[in-house]
């Protein structure tokens, strides 16, 4: 007979195996005599000398360094004076092309002349003299006792003392008009 095919049966999926577990061994360290031992029959190497360990900005410059970062500051100072210069030609020039302009439109010069102090001339007191100084310093003089005038200085009270000199009527209005 033939032989009848058996019929397949239907496998059931494989059972997952379990995991092995795996034990470490564990080393047992070596006796303290074997590890000197051990150390002791390595080779010698020859240990390098380590390098001591500095600061960690660097080290100042030298004077030559000065002198070369001086000599840089001198050049950016003359760079900016020659800036500054051209800078003031050229507000010159365009102070010059005003002025024209100036002219042009109302028929008259802007420039002004400045005033030529002499040589023995002096800037006016801002506060110059009352006439109470004027009086105190006559009354004062008269009797001989040190002049002390409040607000006057020896420059001051030297002058009122000049003026008075000068004055024909020695009082305190003709002292006064000579200190103007």
């Amino acid at each position: 007979m033939p032989e009848a095919k058996k019929a397949a049966k239907p496998r059931s999926p494989a059972k997952p195996r379990s995991k092995a577990t795996v034990k470490a061994k564990v080393v047992e360290p070596a006796s303290k005599a074997a590890f000197k031992k051990s150390k002791a029959t390595r080779p010698v190497v020859e240990a390098k000398a380590k390098r001591t360990r500095g600061p960690n900005r660097k080290a100042t410059g030298s004077f030559a360094v000065l002198r070369k970062k001086q000599a840089e500051l001198e050049e950016i100072k003359k760079g900016a004076k020659a800036d500054l210069r051209k800078q003031y030609e050229r507000l010159l020039k365009d102070s010059e092309k005003v002025k024209a302009q100036y002219k042009e439109l109302f028929s008259e010069s802007i420039e002004f002349a400045p005033k030529a102090r002499g040589a023995g001339a002096r800037k006016a007191s801002g506060r110059g003299y009352t006439l109470e100084q004027v009086k105190l310093f006559i009354e004062q003089t008269e009797r001989g006792e040190k002049i002390k005038i409040p607000g006057k200085n020896a420059t001051g009270i030297a002058r009122m003392k000049a003026a008075y000199e000068k004055a024909k009527d020695k009082d305190a209005e003709s002292v006064k008009k000579l200190l103007k």
